[in-house]
């Protein structure tokens, strides 16, 4: 579509037309961001998706006035990927008037930034106007607009016109946490003193910003401090866990599987610890996997674990009519309860089928290194932390691919630097 046909006034589509490519674009906002991190999803497989996400929001900028004036109500709907679509329809359109309302939402006040206003400015691809507004917005002194800056601008890897010191002892929270991943997208000359300034700031989400910001520029002390995290006297947090297991080693393994023996370890933490073994891909896992599967809370977390490794078909228990309390609590958990005894039995048979000293995914061999030659491959939440790991190690070479970037801009990426 050319961007003449998208400023046009085509009144002549019926606003019901509108509202379904709206509530098309709704839907599939709301998807695409479960599906970048998701283990159901390849690259081909979100293209897809996009494809037609696109499609709705070329129909909503296709509305040109009746779009604007019409629908306009669904910028203050309460569902927050109603409020991206119809941004992103208004953004689409590539004219003032449109971005003007769209950036009329954002708040003066602090808050992490705008999030439906922000997804749709990541989505899009960055237009000229746009830039240079967010450009100007880098000098604000209202938290709301200053953040979404220092956001959008680090997500499209543009160096934003302003010191990121200053800025990063902000007061408000969301200004320091975009600043921090802002640097460290950008590998921004100052990024040093910003990370050391933030690892330990008093916000536990710019913590997890600093500590992500970190791993792309490859700072060699961050897995010494989620290791020294471990003895704590609060432990490690869940993306503490989900971290060590994208960039540890054999060493970590035998640490989260000795979490797993603590009993009091709350069932939404041992999940992730569970995951975070499934992550690493080591057979040492699997044992701890086996035993947690005794525990009926920690249970079908532990299958997917052992799934995700080794690539067997899962025993399952037959299934029994539940209780109207069980079937409340488990309504919207459908993962097969494995059948423990069975599932050893099975490791028994097969465990000694894969060779010792290697990574593992779905019993297939598990190489960072061929993300380099195959970078479409594999589901996106393998790709996402095998990615993560050649960012770690390799920096220079990885961190500039934005994995939540949409397919077009990630494949030309790959036709750049490999």
């Amino acid at each position: 579509m050319t961007r003449l046909s998208r400023q046009a006034n085509y009144s002549f589509i019926r606003t019901d037309i509108l509202i379904e490519h709206l509530e098309e674009a709704d839907f599939l906002f709301g998807l695409r961001n479960r599906a970048v991190s998701s283990p159901d999803f390849d690259m081909r497989a979100l293209a897809k998706l996009e494809r037609r996400l696109d499609a709705h929001l070329d129909g909503l900028a296709l509305g040109g006035e009746r779009t604007l004036y019409a629908l306009a109500p669904e910028l203050a709907a309460e569902d927050p990927w109603r409020v991206t679509a119809m941004a992103g329809g208004l953004l689409t359109m590539g004219r003032d008037g449109p971005q003007q309302q769209v950036f009329d939402l954002v708040p003066a006040e602090g808050g992490f930034p705008s999030p439906a206003i922000a997804a749709a400015l990541k989505y899009l691809p960055l237009e000229a106007g746009v830039e240079k507004r967010l450009q100007r917005w880098l000098d604000s002194p209202e938290p709301g607009p200053l953040a979404l800056a220092w956001d959008v601008l680090g997500f499209h890897r543009v160096m934003p016109a302003a010191d990121p010191v200053p800025a990063s002892k902000h007061d408000d929270p969301a200004v320091r946490a975009a600043v921090v991943t802002a640097v460290g997208r950008l590998h921004h000359p100052d990024h040093k003193e910003v990370l050391v300034g933030l690892r330990q700031d008093t916000d536990p989400q710019v913590r997890r910003r600093a500590a992500e910001a970190r791993a792309q520029v490859g700072d060699p002390d961050l897995l010494a401090d989620l290791r020294e995290a471990r003895s704590s006297a609060e432990g490690m947090s869940g993306w503490e866990v989900a971290l060590l297991a994208s960039l540890g080693d054999p060493a970590d393994v035998e640490f989260l599987t000795g979490m797993l023996t603590d009993e009091a370890l709350a069932a939404p933490l041992a999940e992730t610890v569970m995951a975070g073994l499934a992550t690493l891909g080591r057979l040492e896992a699997v044992p701890a996997l086996l035993a947690a599967m005794e525990r009926a809370d920690l249970a079908a977390a532990a299958g997917q674990a052992f799934v995700r490794i080794t690539g067997l078909d899962l025993p399952v228990l037959p299934e029994v009519e539940p209780s109207p309390e069980q079937e409340d609590a488990s309504f919207e958990d459908l993962r097969p309860q494995p059948d423990p005894g069975l599932c050893r039995d099975l490791w028994t048979e097969k465990g000694n089928d894969w060779p010792p000293a290697k990574r593992w995914r779905h019993g297939l061999e598990l190489d960072s290194q061929g993300w380099i030659a195959q970078p479409d491959d594999g589901d996106l939440l393998t790709r996402r932390e095998e990615i993560t790991r050649l960012c770690y190690n390799q920096p220079l070479a990885w961190s500039t691919l934005e994995l939540d970037a949409p397919v077009a801009r990630q494949r030309a990426w790959t036709l750049k630097e490999t």
